[in-house]
């Protein structure tokens, strides 16, 4: 008589969650999970740390290196009416048509590790309307600047410009470090 070999239940075989190992497409990077905020912050940030940490503005000038940059463009962010006021001082300004998450890590910069005076962009604030990315983005990206004038300090990744037309606009009043 022949005893049959004892079934083994589960297989040996090792088990993952979730049971198909994602790969990646060729060409692309990996999705990631960087430490970004919905925007505008919701339920006033209960639980959302207060001072973000995110890379300095990249720069693509060398240290001791001169710059060199071509002139600034007198575009205006959507949705602000300029006052022109040229040769009175240089603004910094997000470029139209850069993505939301490149704002929003922009302005989460400027307003924490940057130091930037973003009180003006809080609900009740004298830059809160309009209440979009674009506008909320240009105030942050100045305010940084005029505390370090420097023209990389405008990069943030890409993000920014120099522009020599004041976005100014209403009783939302840009910082210039000419007055």
């Amino acid at each position: 008589m022949t005893t049959p070999a004892p079934f083994t239940n589960p297989v040996t075989a090792p088990i993952t969650n979730p049971a198909t190992t994602p790969t990646a497409v060729p060409g692309t990077s990996p999705v990631t999970n960087p430490a970004t905020y919905p925007y505008p912050p919701q339920g006033g940030g209960v639980g959302v740390p207060t001072t973000p940490v995110f890379p300095a503005p990249a720069t693509t000038v060398p240290i001791g290196a001169t710059p060199i940059f071509p002139a600034p463009a007198t575009t205006v962010p959507t949705g602000a009416a300029p006052t022109t006021m040229t040769g009175a001082g240089t603004w910094c300004v997000p470029k139209t048509g850069v993505m939301e998450a490149a704002l929003q890590a922009g302005m989460d910069y400027a307003c924490g590790m940057g130091g930037a005076d973003c009180s003006a962009l809080q609900p009740m604030g004298s830059c809160y309307n309009p209440n979009t990315m674009q506008a909320h983005a240009s105030y942050a990206f100045n305010s940084y600047f005029q505390r370090n004038t420097s023209p990389t300090s405008c990069d943030f990744g890409g993000a920014g410009m120099l522009v020599d037309t004041n976005p100014s606009s209403g009783a939302c009043m840009y910082q210039t470090s000419s007055g």
